[in-house]
């Protein structure tokens, strides 16, 4: 419960050091920055694709300001990430896992909303093959 409660108290910090970051950086490259970071993560992958080099360089640019890395932001990210999987007592899925178990155990009382998942599904294989 201890670990539970700082990684809650991390994950607001890191929250509002990542708004601060999006104000000065701006919107759209932050946003970016966030997918490729994102898609980075979900596919286990080392570099960025070539065209999300321009908005990593604008971010490691900003970082080296403030003496932190590109790095330094993913592993905030993972954080992040970490508290929401304590939290909710579950371990995070890799992409394949969670659409097989999508495929097979999404509920039926949510079944209006299936296709539209799938489709998020379809696009992010789409967008992580480019």
């Amino acid at each position: 419960m201890e670990a539970l409660s700082a990684l809650s108290f991390y994950k607001n910090f890191i929250s509002d050091f990542f708004v601060e970051v999006e104000a000065r950086l701006g919107a759209n490259v932050w946003a970016k920055v966030r997918a490729a970071i994102n898609r980075k993560l979900r596919n286990r992958k080392v570099d960025f694709k070539r065209d999300e080099e321009e908005y990593i360089s604008k971010l490691r640019n900003f970082l080296q300001e403030i003496n932190m890395t590109v790095e330094d932001i993913e592993l905030l990210m993972i954080l992040k990430k970490k508290n929401n999987a304590e939290f909710h007592k579950r371990e995070r899925l890799e992409p394949k896992e969670l659409k097989e178990k999508f495929e097979t155990l999404f509920p039926e009382d949510l079944k209006d909303f299936k296709d539209s998942m799938r489709k998020v599904f379809d696009a992010l294989d789409n967008w992580d093959r480019n």
